[in-house]
């Protein structure tokens, strides 16, 4: 394994050390490092509290990101480090927090509340990695396995059964079957957790390359999340998801489509999303359910009325589902090609058509967008003289530009 922490990261580590504190680099850096891959955000856990954190980077710039559970972020030219100390926590009573959180001095005790084995995986000041749970084995296995009794694992924060899937999906793991097991135990106690929460670990999973397999074989505890989906055509549109990109927006309204219009909308509002990726996800579903025109001049107006972005979703959703579906190939060749299909694409503005003789007011309006339906009728070329000239020869024919 070839672990190499960032500069800032290996500040941190010599601070702590050199101060009399053990200090490891935990979690997903240390996973990414064993399975070869691009190691990112290095965070370290450390014997020192976060007082005596805030003390030694007394001269750099902290955020106080959770102090409350030890966690303080120091930044060094910009660069955030995440030094979290070793620590045991008491009860879980909402399912997400500990009541009590006990500062520890012992990396065993730190390590054997944390989620999968996977993740708790260390490397020392040293270089040494650091296995106490066979997480190794794990990774080599390609599974996902809790650390300890899963049921204690899931019923200290229910996300976590949304996480061991992320993991699954992101990885190509599979989940290790008592691990599994628990995930249908506890699946009903992410209805509990919030919107926002939720929303994020979902679209993380969705990211994933393997998500089609991971959704399919855990369908039960996805149904959870998004009830309506619970349909026959759930699986088949499962299998859609590796011909699109990995992009959670465009996956999910993949899924949406084995719903119906409501259920979907229903779907929609309970995921907190932004109002720009709900509209982009409701838009994506509905121009997918509609026939693609069969003629150029139909699919430039659809493009003009609903824009390049809502109509690549819906060739993308097309496509995944049939890629010879004519009418999509032509749609997306006709984007790639970004024709002019609005009044804003012409040659010719407002200001241009008045200098030329049409008058201020309506007509000007109606003469742009009479130009742009001779556009898009392929009768005239989207140059400036030559637009000009039809205005001039519109204003002529009807006295002041095209009638209403």
């Amino acid at each position: 394994m070839e672990f190499t922490p960032s500069a800032a990261a290996r500040e941190a580590m010599r601070r702590l050390t050199q101060a009399g504190f053990d200090a490891v680099y935990v979690g997903g850096c240390v996973r990414d490092a064993c399975l070869g891959l691009a190691a990112h955000d290095f965070d370290l856990a450390s014997s020192a509290h976060p007082a005596e954190v805030l003390a030694l980077f007394a001269d750099c710039r902290t955020v106080k990101t959770g102090i409350r559970h030890g966690t303080v972020t120091v930044l060094f030219d910009g660069e955030p480090v995440e030094i979290t100390t070793y620590r045991a926590d008491g009860a879980y009573a909402d399912g997400r927090r500990p009541e009590q959180v006990r500062f520890s001095r012992s990396l065993e005790e730190d390590l054997r509340r944390r989620d999968f084995t996977v993740n708790a995986l260390c490397v020392d000041a040293a270089g040494n990695l650091i296995d106490r749970f066979g997480g190794l084995a794990d990774l080599a296995a390609r599974r996902i396995r809790a650390i300890g009794d899963p049921d204690e694992r899931f019923s200290e924060d229910a996300l976590r059964v949304l996480r061991a899937l992320r993991f699954a999906a992101r990885l190509g793991f599979s989940v290790e079957s008592e691990t599994a097991a628990a995930l249908l135990r506890h699946r009903e106690a992410l209805r509990a957790l919030s919107a926002e929460r939720v929303r994020a670990e979902l679209f993380l999973l969705l990211e994933g390359a393997d998500a089609a397999r991971v959704l399919a074989a855990h369908a039960a505890v996805f149904f959870a999340v998004l009830p309506q989906l619970d349909t026959p055509d759930f699986a088949r549109q499962c299998a859609l998801l590796p011909a699109l990109a990995q992009e959670a927006p465009l996956r999910l309204a993949c899924l949406l489509l084995s719903c119906g219009d409501a259920a979907a909308q229903r779907a929609l509002s309970s995921l907190a999303l932004s109002k720009r990726t709900r509209r982009r996800i409701a838009a994506a579903v509905r121009a997918a359910r509609e026939p693609i025109p069969a003629r150029e001049e139909d699919r430039l107006r659809l493009l003009g009325r609903c824009g390049e972005a809502v109509c690549a979703d819906a060739a993308a959703l097309r496509l995944a589902a049939d890629p010879r579906d004519g009418a999509a190939l032509a749609l997306r060749e006709l984007i790639a090609r970004r024709p002019c299909c609005t009044v804003a694409q012409l040659a010719v503005t407002g200001g241009d058509l008045m200098e030329a003789g049409v008058p201020f007011g309506p007509a000007v309006g109606r003469t742009l967008e009479a130009l742009l339906g001779e556009v898009i009728a392929g009768r005239a070329p989207n140059e400036r003289a030559a637009l000009l000239a039809a205005a001039r020869g519109m204003a002529g024919e009807n006295g002041g530009g095209p009638s209403a």
